[in-house]
């Protein structure tokens, strides 16, 4: 049978009425088409012949083949006995009147024999409403090898192997139809395997800016047949197949030719396809290795660099179209290879070029507008009536290498223009600096003259830079004013979305402080949330817990308060018990915790106290057992300082997360004082605060056995973090403190045993439960009557209540121990005729020594 015809039957080709281009339309009606997202968006069915978990659900998921862009899911029946017996894979979509081919690439494998004929009654249908046609099965095409898994099967389909096709009609517009795969097993060792859908309208005549993919007239052009069915080769047998792992390969396989040293001989296969409309043909193949070519009917692209190169050719009627490709005798290489051959038929000629040279209007904007007028002028030169197709064929190719020269420009211009975009956004920002201000205005102006003039990518990315410094000395001398301004600053960084950069490579701007581990970019579907899918990752086993950061991006950053927010997740892949333990930072401010396994907006606040590189990005603690994290669209923004209150008498809100100044109004006596703030201090801040020479404890440990509460001198003091402060000022005023960050979080602080309990409310009741405890002056007493406690102070809770044999004692730095007193009647009385030793216990007789007696140390 002629290919024409089979062709004819696979793509509904209306050749009487002339070629029809089929207009792809698949990403307008069908949702996951390509099954990328797993086989989100179908409706699964299967049916099971027994109670059991194996095999796994029909089209549970689905897998990437080796360097393909496709995916493949399946259903299968059962390995050692028949488990499966039905399922289906379907959506319902709604259509305008028209005709439409649906496109599959599956098939399907009965049993041991691979063939939808041997001895059953089962089948596999690809299905649109009432009409169906049966899958291929899997030996229906001859090869070396065969597609026995969903990867392989991804590779086949990429290489348009297993290509069923489905015509139906729609009669009426918004019609819904049920299309996708249903079918039965009644033998184990079956299954199907499904990739990437398509959806064809059969209306628009093939034109150059809407071509039609014609690479299914081509018997095996990426080679997953693993050999060289359907090419002729001179000499005969010059040609392999291999699978190495090669970046340049589309699929599993690749023809080429090796030997250990010296230049190969001359060698070449061919491909002639007859029966062919008459028309523009393109075709595409990749070509590696010095002396390599590729040639469509004596037209004829030869390699200067491994790539992708391209040939066209008028196919006048009753011509056959010779597909050759190769290495000439005068090439240089040892090793040759070829992959991924696709051909497009563009309609008419002269109809092409018109409709090219119509494409100029489709960069008016896209580029400069020099560069767009003297665009336009080079194009229309080849306006004319051409008389040998040759000559009509050098235009197309003129006018297209025109086109190429201008799509070079559009990635930096549009670069430019969201550069341009975010600096007239900050000049319209209210600030405090009129001088910065104007610069920046005369800046934009400036550079966006210079953008407009521009005929090559060098010169627009001289503008981007000019306007880049521009924005940065702009952020570095002024502040956003008013509550709501901000300025954007995320033009600062270095990569901080990665979209777009090529997965497993590494990328400026970011870093590890981890010496081992795996760091690059990645885009992964499993950690999709949304649109977002790219992060730069960390990976280690085992998970890190040294506090260091796994991954960040460094900026230097002018004084101020900023808020910023990033897209990240983290994931235990070996412990049972994961324990969380990933944060956002800017440098030592902790953000929120990383808890999601796909990536989610993380948020954080912070104040730069001075001019200085920030470190922004994901840390680990102590504890953690995520192992695998990944950050990327960090959005950073300078927005004005706010103003805060924490007042001792006034509730605050411990949910609350910002950064900017606050008052404390606090009474502070001199000695010691509880104290829980949600926010942070040095301990050079506390002495100028507090007084020279004042120090913060922290609980340590609770001896059970002695009743002894012990504290550590702490630098500092943390947020949320209940303290003892040890004040060597009184002071009842309010204290004024820059640059605060504030942190959410609980007010409490624990040990074994023990807890202190701070509060933010403006006044509480401390239980009188015999567990609870308030210090005061050094002492601690137990609370026995109603005692109630301020905004920003904290009690002590034991999980058990102190025996009545031993009292409760504190001890600091392992040394000075102060005994309990009792708080009956809201008075305060200290327990007489009571003595312990230094380590809380109680003793009866005195040998020499430091005791505790009446809350007062005794030196015997």
């Amino acid at each position: 049978m002629r290919k024409l015809k089979l062709f004819v039957a696979a793509c509904a080709l209306l050749l009487s009425a002339g070629v029809q281009a089929q207009k792809d339309v698949t990403s307008q009606y069908i949702t996951n088409a390509t099954l990328s997202n797993g086989t989100n968006g179908w409706t699964k069915t299967f049916t099971k012949n027994q109670q059991t978990s194996d095999p796994a659900d029909a089209f549970s998921n689905s897998v990437r083949g080796n360097n393909t862009v496709g995916y493949a899911s399946e259903a299968y029946a059962g390995w050692g006995s028949l488990i499966q017996t039905a399922y289906s894979m379907k959506q319902t979509i709604t259509l305008p009147a028209g005709n439409y081919t649906l496109v599959s690439y599956s098939f399907f494998r009965q049993g041991d024999a691979n063939d939808a004929d041997h001895n059953s009654v089962s089948k596999a249908y690809l299905k649109a409403g009432s009409n169906s046609v049966l899958l291929k099965s899997l030996r229906s095409i001859t090869a070396s090898g065969y597609a026995n898994s969903q990867a392989e099967g991804a590779n086949a389909f990429d290489s348009k192997m297993y290509r069923n096709t489905l015509d139906f009609t729609i009669d009426a517009d918004n019609t819904s139809i049920e299309i996708g795969i249903e079918g039965t097993f009644d033998e184990a060792r079956s299954w199907c395997i499904v990739g990437q859908f398509e959806l064809i309208d059969n209306g628009t005549a093939a034109t150059m800016g809407a071509p039609f993919d014609v690479t299914g007239y081509i018997t095996n052009p990426g080679f997953e047949y693993r050999d060289m069915t359907g090419w002729t080769q001179s000499p005969d047998g010059f040609f392999g197949t291999q699978s190495n792992n090669q970046g340049f390969k589309v699929g599993g396989w690749y023809a080429e030719k090796w030997q250990s040293s010296g230049a190969l001989p001359e060698g070449k296969f061919s491909q002639t396809l007859t029966d062919l409309p008459a028309g523009y043909y393109k075709l595409t193949a990749n070509l590696g290795g010095n002396g390599t070519y590729v040639d469509l009917n004596g037209k004829t692209a030869n390699w200067t660099t491994d790539k992708d190169y391209t040939v066209g050719y008028v196919l006048s009627e009753n011509e056959d179209l010779t597909i050759t490709a190769g290495k000439t005798s005068e090439g240089t290489a040892n090793w040759i290879h070829f992959d991924n051959f696709r051909l497009q038929f563009c309609g008419d000629v002269a109809a092409a070029l018109t409709t090219l040279l119509g494409q100029v209007s489709n960069y008016n904007g896209k580029i400069p507008s020099a560069a767009y007028s003297a665009l336009q002028a080079d194009v229309a030169e080849y306006d004319q009536n051409y008389s040998d197709v040759d000559e009509l064929l050098a235009a197309i190719d003129a006018v297209q290498a025109l086109y190429d020269a201008a799509d070079l420009l559009k990635a930096p211009f549009a670069t430019f223009n969201a550069l341009k975009e975010k600096a007239t956004t900050l000049q319209a920002v209210a600030n405090d600096n009129e001088t910065a201000n104007g610069t920046l205005a005369t800046a934009i102006s400036d550079q966006t003259s210079a953008a407009d003039a521009a005929t090559t990518a060098s010169a627009i990315e001289t503008a981007t830079s000019k306007l880049k410094a521009a924005m940065s000395t702009y952020v570095f001398a002024a502040n956003p004013v008013g509550e709501s301004a901000q300025f954007d600053c995320t033009f600062l960084m270095t990569n901080p979305d990665l979209t777009g950069l090529p997965t497993w490579a590494a990328a400026s701007g970011w870093a590890s402080e981890e010496s081992d581990g795996n760091s690059q970019v990645m885009v992964n579907d499993s950690k999709t949330q949304g649109d977002k899918s790219y992060f730069y990752e960390y990976w280690s086993n085992p998970a890190k817990a040294s506090g260091n950061f796994a991954l960040y991006n460094a900026v230097t950053l002018p004084a101020g308060t900023y808020t910023m927010s990033c897209y990240a997740f983290a994931e235990d892949q070996y412990t049972s018990s994961t324990v969380d333990g990933v944060y956002f930072y800017a440098n030592d401010t902790q953000g929120s915790c990383v808890t999601a396994t796909v990536l989610t907006q993380q948020t954080l606040s912070f104040v730069n106290s001075e001019e200085q590189e920030v470190k922004i990005g994901l840390k680990t603690v102590t504890g953690n057992t995520r192992n695998w994290m990944g950050i990327g669209y960090v959005e950073l923004y300078k927005v004005p300082a706010k103003t805060y209150t924490v007042d001792e008498g006034v509730a605050w809100d411990n949910t609350t997360e910002g950064a900017g100044d606050v008052t404390l109004n606090r009474t502070i006596k001199a000695g010691v004082n509880t104290l829980v703030l949600p926010f942070s201090m040095t301990q050079d801040e506390v002495e100028s605060a507090f007084g020279t020479g004042s120090k913060v404890y922290t609980l340590k440990a609770y001896n059970s056995s002695s009743e002894n509460l012990s504290y550590e001198t702490h630098n500092g003091i943390s947020a949320n973090t209940p303290c003892l402060l040890k004040a060597t000022e009184a002071s009842d005023g309010a204290y004024t403190l820059e640059g605060r960050t504030i942190v959410a979080g609980e007010p409490t602080a624990s040990v074994s045993g023990a807890s202190m309990i701070g509060t933010y409310a403006d006044v509480i009741t401390v239980p009188q439960d015999g567990k609870s405890f308030i210090i005061s002056n050094g002492s601690i007493y137990k609370v026995a009557s109603v005692v109630t406690l301020k905004n920003t102070r904290a009690y002590i809770q034991l999980d058990e209540a102190p025996s009545t044999a031993r009292a409760l004692s504190l001890s600091f730095d392992g040394g000075e121990t102060t005994g309990i007193a009792t708080l009956e009647n809201g008075e305060l009385k200290v327990e007489t005729g009571v003595i312990y030793d230094l380590s809380g216990r109680r003793v009866t007789t005195l040998g020499k020594g430091i005791y505790v007696i009446n809350g007062k140390k005794v030196v015997k």
